[in-house]
């Protein structure tokens, strides 16, 4: 079983739908309330935003505007 990035055992499930949204269109994936999106975003270039699916919150990047 893959490890979540807080260390809490047992670890975080992955149940947060979160958008990534690129310039042809977006995607959703699912993932932990922990995981290290910045690093999702560093992986998978042309991603443009990260978003919560469920409550709209921005994940990445931080603190800019739109």
């Amino acid at each position: 079983m893959a490890q979540c990035n807080c260390g809490v055992d047992p670890h975080c499930p992955y149940d947060r739908p979160v958008v990534f949204r690129r310039v042809e269109g977006f995607y959703i994936v699912v993932g932990t309330d922990c995981e290290n999106w910045s690093l999702h975003a560093e992986l998978n270039p042309g991603t443009v935003e990260i978003s919560d699916a469920v409550t709209g919150e921005r994940l990445w990047p931080e603190g800019t505007l739109q």
